[in-house]
């Protein structure tokens, strides 16, 4: 309430537009639906556009997931649905943000836990995360803003409740201003949080969309090394990888490894090189009208070439990139290898096993399985580290050329 307020009093003077966007969870029954009430009401009185979604957080809940994840998560998506141009500006304060670090805290985190709650993240920003709860209630009353208050806020049963009775009053009894100076520390810690993570980032030049090579880790500093190999891992779909892990990874980085992380992945290090096994993906049908494919950790990019403007590429190039005739690939799918599979080489023009390419290419032996393909039957019309096979290259003359590539960047 007190953010809409303010927002209402400035945005004529800034000249935005605001809408009121609430979200009833389900969870408490007619106390919600009172909220729900209380928000329309205020907002027609006072002009305020406004839209009230209905869910329910129990019947939404995925296995596993809490009810505080579950109502996050279902909130989070209502807000973002309204309007993919607009921001989402949320009430978080600065006791909000304090409450968060102590929870990462007592749970394990590093910089990025401690960092709290980001001012800014995509499209939410957070106006309020500088003022304290007190500050609010202040404002509140000497504005005379109507408010309700959610009486399971009051409770203890929750993790986040106990720590704002309990752990919050500790503290501002050690130093009144307790919340302000952690919030200070949060803006530190995220600074060193941005760039210990962009010298990861440099850490990872020789990742080519598909694995990375193990020389530039093994290079960098061990802190480095493992903030690389968790954006990696995260690259590939598992965003909870603990800390062991982690070092798990991290230390087969010259001895080799294989480890299993959760959510099912499979990541190996093997003749310098790391990278993730996949035993089984669904097949995806080839549509010219898709210029993206997510293929297990790849990301398969097609865009339209100009005929006249096909540039030759280098080797290196080629294993990754190439141009392909967009009329060949007509009843295509992409998959990962399968016994049988075999690729035109169009250099000689003899027809190869794809694994036995692969190998010739320096491709280890367990990454061969993983790597993706777009074939027809068995014949690969193109394949990573392979490139676009004879029988689908773009010549002189073709009438729909296409380049065809891994994404790379995607840190």
């Amino acid at each position: 309430m007190c953010l809409l307020h303010v927002f209402k009093k400035y945005s004529s003077q800034f000249g935005f537009n605001i809408l009121a966007a609430h979200f009833e969870h389900g969870l408490r029954a007619e106390a919600s639906l009172r909220d729900a009430a209380f928000v329309e009401s205020f907002c027609r009185r006072e002009g305020i556009a406004c839209r009230v979604e209905y869910g329910s957080v129990p019947d939404a809940r995925m296995t596993g997931e809490s009810v505080e994840t579950c109502a996050r998560r279902l909130r989070y998506q209502f807000l973002e649905r309204i309007d993919d141009s607009a921001w989402i500006a949320t009430a978080h304060n600065a006791d909000d943000n304090a409450e968060t670090m102590l929870l990462a805290l007592a749970r394990g985190t590093g910089l990025k836990g401690l960092g709290g709650i980001p001012p800014v993240r995509g499209r939410i920003i957070r106006p309020l995360l500088d003022v304290t709860r007190s500050q609010i209630e202040a404002y509140l009353k000497r504005e005379a803003i109507p408010f309700v208050t959610d009486e399971t806020n009051l409770e203890d049963a929750y993790s986040r409740n106990r720590i704002r009775h309990l752990a919050i009053p500790a503290l501002t009894g050690v130093d009144p201003s307790a919340v302000t100076v952690m919030k200070r520390c949060a803006d530190s810690l995220r600074e060193d949080e941005a760039c210990l993570d962009a010298l990861a980032r440099e850490a990872l030049t020789g990742f080519d969309g598909l694995a990375a090579d193990c020389a530039p880790l093994t290079a960098a500093h061990p802190a480095i090394a493992k903030r690389a190999i968790r954006l990696l891992v995260e690259r590939w779909g598992c965003l909870h990888a603990e800390k062991r892990h982690i070092d798990a990874l991290y230390d087969g980085l010259t001895a080799g490894c294989n480890v299993n992380l959760p959510g099912g992945l499979i990541v190996r290090v093997e003749a310098g090189r790391v990278y993730p096994v996949f035993h089984k993906l669904t097949e995806t049908a080839y549509d010219d009208k898709t210029d993206r494919y997510a293929l297990g950790a790849a990301v398969i990019l097609l865009e339209t070439a100009d005929a006249d403007l096909i540039l030759p590429l280098s080797r290196k190039q080629l294993s990754l990139s190439g141009y392909a005739d967009a009329d060949a690939l007509s009843g295509a799918v992409f998959r990962l290898p399968a016994p049988g599979d075999t690729f035109l080489h169009g250099g000689t023009g003899r027809r190869i096993r794809l694994g036995a390419y692969l190998a010739r290419v320096g491709v280890p032996a367990g990454q061969r399985a993983s790597v993706p393909v777009l074939c027809r039957d068995h014949h690969v019309l193109w394949s990573a580290y392979a490139g676009v096979s004879g029988e689908a290259l773009a010549a002189a003359g073709t009438s729909r050329p296409v380049r065809i590539y891994v994404q790379k960047e995607r840190f």
